[in-house]
């Protein structure tokens, strides 16, 4: 799968599964997303992947802070049940980070510190949704 930024955009305006559509158009219009972006062992970032409800599949891009922070809380509580359930280990624990996104390019997304505003990392969007 490769992404252009304008397809992107236009699946994520068009087809968004956002709570709230028109802060999505917002958040395309400037090109300001929010992630919940896991670290993974080869030194790249897991965004995770959204479906529409026509079937296209597109990052897990939220265009407020809110929504991004609710999924972050959902998967640590997520994580808590299965350690909880002993279908994981005690110490396991969700890592899992909040940042802010932006497309920088084709296929490209890149992820920046919440805080600092910082570049974190920059990368292929398919390979941050797992594909």
């Amino acid at each position: 799968m490769n992404f252009t930024k304008s397809n992107l955009l236009t699946v994520l305006v068009e087809e968004t599964c956002d709570l709230d559509a028109e802060k999505m158009r917002v958040a395309c219009k400037h090109n300001s997303f929010y992630v919940d972006a896991t670290l993974c062992f080869n030194d790249t970032y897991s965004i995770g992947s959204m479906t529409t409800p026509s079937g296209e599949c597109h990052p897990s891009l939220y265009s407020t802070l809110t929504e991004a922070l609710s999924d972050n809380l959902e998967m640590t509580e997520n994580m808590q049940q299965q350690i909880d359930s002993k279908e994981r280990d005690d110490d396991d624990t969700y890592q899992g980070r909040v940042m802010k996104a932006s497309i920088t390019g084709d296929n490209e997304v890149s992820l920046y510190d919440l805080i600092k505003g910082e570049l974190i990392w920059v990368g292929e969007i398919d390979m941050a949704m797992g594909f």
